[in-house]
């Protein structure tokens, strides 16, 4: 699965959001008080997988 299947896949879950975090992309669900705080997904550009 490519990066761009992910995030489609992701983001058709109910309350889930993108967000950036430290110039990645980030997918998240909503937190006890609504707010998006639970980072479940990154997405990182290949240049920049660890090893």
């Amino acid at each position: 699965m490519d990066a761009m299947a992910a995030r489609e896949l992701v983001l058709a879950l109910a309350g889930a959001t993108e967000h950036d975090h430290f110039g990645k992309g980030t997918c998240r669900v909503p937190g006890p008080k609504g707010k998006p705080s639970k980072i479940f997904m990154t997405l990182w550009r290949k240049s920049s997988v660890p090893c």
